[in-house]
């Protein structure tokens, strides 16, 4: 957890996350009814700056979207990457296809032709 706040704040999408999160101090897997392992009072100071916290993966998505926007970039959902150009001065340009991913044994609706 705090490694992946660590990547978040070069991302400069930490700030938000800190605020929302919620301190992480121990945790507890259950099996077959009870509990098989807890750890309890984690401290990782020598490990990162950051404490673990509980966040939301929506909350994630949602604060890199934000950031992505706010540097001119765009999130594309149902989308694959398939290629990347360099454009000189103007950039990079990004070629995705529409794509639609569900876990087997689901199978995918077809996408509408206005769509493809």
């Amino acid at each position: 957890m705090p490694r992946s706040l660590e990547m978040l704040e070069l991302a400069g999408a930490v700030v938000p996350l800190q605020r929302e999160g919620r301190r992480v101090i121990g945790a507890r897997v259950g099996l077959d009814g009870r509990w098989c392992v807890e750890a309890l009072n984690w401290e990782v100071r020598d490990l990162s700056r950051f404490t673990p916290l509980a966040i939301g993966q929506d909350r994630v998505e949602h604060a890199l979207d934000a950031r992505y926007r706010e540097l001119g970039g765009r999130i594309y959902r149902g989308a694959r990457f398939t290629g990347v150009k360099e454009a000189g001065r103007d950039g990079t340009h990004v070629d995705v296809e529409r794509f639609i991913y569900i876990r087997p044994p689901k199978q995918t609706p077809d996408v509408p032709a206005s769509l493809r």
